[in-house]
């Protein structure tokens, strides 16, 4: 059960070769995994609320210009892959509702 709602994900993924070739597996791609990921090192915990609010702002803006559909194919672990910037939107909004 996911802690915050997820964002309409693409349906498109990477290769599994390329996945694979990342260390990757098909739950990297998995709100419910990025939350336990987060949960594991919550990398965030230490930024202060103004500054997680302007890396919140920040996340948005890089995401208007670097999702597009060519990006989907992209393994995940690199920030030129629309689902980099889908989990770190994701794992930030989670450090919000974390903090209440």
């Amino acid at each position: 059960m996911l802690r915050v709602p997820s964002l309409v994900l693409p349906t498109t993924l990477p290769t599994r070769a390329a996945i694979r070739s990342w260390g990757d597996n098909l739950h990297s791609y998995e709100p419910e995994f990025w939350e336990f990921q987060y949960e594991v090192y919550r990398y965030l915990r230490g930024v202060a609320p103004l500054a997680l609010a302007d890396r919140y702002q920040t996340l948005i803006r890089n995401m208007r210009a670097l999702i597009a559909s060519e990006r989907h194919v992209i393994p995940i672990q690199s920030f030129l892959s629309s689902w980099y910037w889908y989990r770190k939107e994701h794992q930030t909004r989670l450090e919000f509702a974390m903090r209440g």
